[in-house]
């Protein structure tokens, strides 16, 4: 920067704490396979943010495999991942479950999905079966934090 300091590394859009390029990006460029479901559900919960339609496609279980990902994602903006919980899953593991809920904006409207995601595993590597979700109308309140984790008002955030 012109001021001497060094670009803060930007913070994964999966809400790990971590930062993009230690967190999902490894994933997502193909360095290293998702240890577990949770891992891969994060990384791919994150390639939805960044338009990364490859690798979400490359990391769905080719049996329940869309032939694309519609253009209506690209006017979908991700804000927020919170993980509620997760069923095996672990490298020890050949199935798993990860529940969550995502909250987006589109069309100006804020929308939660709660999804209770299915992965497999096969030859090492973890994929998404299939899902059970539900969306819902998110209302967030001008002065309440934004739901996309930016430790801002809605209002100075995502209402824009």
């Amino acid at each position: 920067m012109a001021d001497g300091r060094a670009a803060e590394p930007a913070p994964c859009p999966c809400g790990s704490g971590g930062t993009y390029t230690a967190c999902c990006r490894p994933l997502i460029t193909g360095e290293i396979v998702a240890g577990s479901a949770l891992a891969l559900m994060r990384s791919r919960y994150c390639a939805y943010c960044l338009g990364e339609t490859d690798y979400i496609l490359s990391t769905w279980a080719p049996a329940t495999r869309p032939a694309a990902i519609g253009p209506e994602q690209a006017k979908v903006r991700w804000l927020g991942l919170e993980i509620h919980g997760c069923r095996e899953g672990t490298e020890n593991d050949d199935r798993g479950e990860v529940e969550f809920s995502a909250t987006y904006r589109v069309d100006g409207h804020c929308f939660t999905l709660r999804e209770t995601s299915r992965f497999i595993r096969s030859a090492g590597r973890w994929f998404y079966l299939d899902g059970t979700c539900g969306t819902t109308r998110a209302k967030p309140a001008r002065n309440k934090p934004c739901p996309c984790g930016s430790g801002k008002k809605y209002k100075h955030c995502c209402h824009r």
